[in-house]
This record gives structure tokens, C-alpha cells and sequence, in this order.
């Protein structure tokens, strides 16, 4: 379990990309315009 858990997480793949993309866009210059949407508020 470990192994695909951190297999996942790495930069290119599937959770890891998205979660790269959010570090980048919350320490951009543009964070102020980040807009952050919990998924249970949305129905």
C-alpha cells in the first residue's frame, strides 16, 4: 500500500501533480486571485 501511495504522490503523477499545482499556485504572485472551493459545498 505504501509503495502506490507514494508512487501517486510523485511529482508527475497523478495526486502529486495536483498537488504541486497548488503549492505553486498558492506561493505565486497571483495566490491573491486563488479561488479554493471545499468539494462538499459545492452540492
Amino acid at each position: 500500500m505504501y509503495s502506490r501511495t507514494e508512487a501517486l504522490s510523485q511529482g508527475s503523477r497523478l495526486v502529486g501533480y495536483a498537488y504541486t499545482a497548488l503549492k505553486e499556485a498558492f506561493y505565486s504572485e497571483q495566490s491573491a486571485s486563488l479561488l479554493l472551493v471545499d468539494y462538499d459545498t459545492i452540492y
